[in-house]
């Protein structure tokens, strides 16, 4: 998986998935051309076709990635701050909301006959 900083190493490693590298390896800095080329070059010997931003930061180093590898982005809310759009959501809602997107953005793409 590719996310937008290491904010989910917890969750994922309660289910066993695998962090592959981070947009933003230093927060607050952007990520360099040459790191995102690299990034790019991993997700594409991968074949990892999702990037994961998130709803309280901006995407574009994300939606360039997703171009890039002929994929998507998805949001996964690390809970740190309310939400804009729905402040009333819970901890356990925005988790659960989590569990939904990774479900989803995992599950494998159904072949055509």
């Amino acid at each position: 998986m590719v996310t937008f900083h290491g904010a989910f190493g917890y969750l994922f490693a309660r289910y066993g998935l695998e962090v592959a590298g981070t947009i933003e390896p230093f927060p607050g800095r952007e990520p360099s051309a040459r790191y995102l080329r690299a990034l790019v070059d991993l997700m594409r010997s991968r074949q990892l076709n999702v990037v994961f931003a998130e709803p309280q930061l901006p995407d574009r180093a994300a939606q360039v990635l997703a171009r890039e590898i002929g994929g998507r982005v998805e949001r996964l809310d690390p809970c740190e701050t309310i939400l804009p759009e729905h402040p009333e959501a819970t901890y356990l809602e925005r988790q659960r909301a989590n569990l939904e997107t990774l479900r989803r953005a995992l599950r494998p793409e159904p072949t055509l006959p």
